[in-house]
């Protein structure tokens, strides 16, 4: 599974450098491996933070 996570992060390197993908495209999916490889091997799970609203204080 290892191997999997580092080759799919070299595509991900080689598709920006490349200019395949955008500087946002190449964060946000570089965000979803590191958070899935974070869940399998560490068992810690994140949220989208962009998803948390702030609760309006009175």
């Amino acid at each position: 599974m290892e191997q999997d996570y580092a080759e799919a992060i070299k595509k991900l390197v080689r598709q920006y450098y490349e200019h395949e993908i955008t500087l946002d495209a190449y964060r946000r999916e570089r965000k979803r491996l590191i958070d899935k490889m974070d869940l399998e091997f560490n068992g810690n799970e994140f949220i989208d933070r962009s998803v948390i609203t702030q609760v309006p204080q009175n």
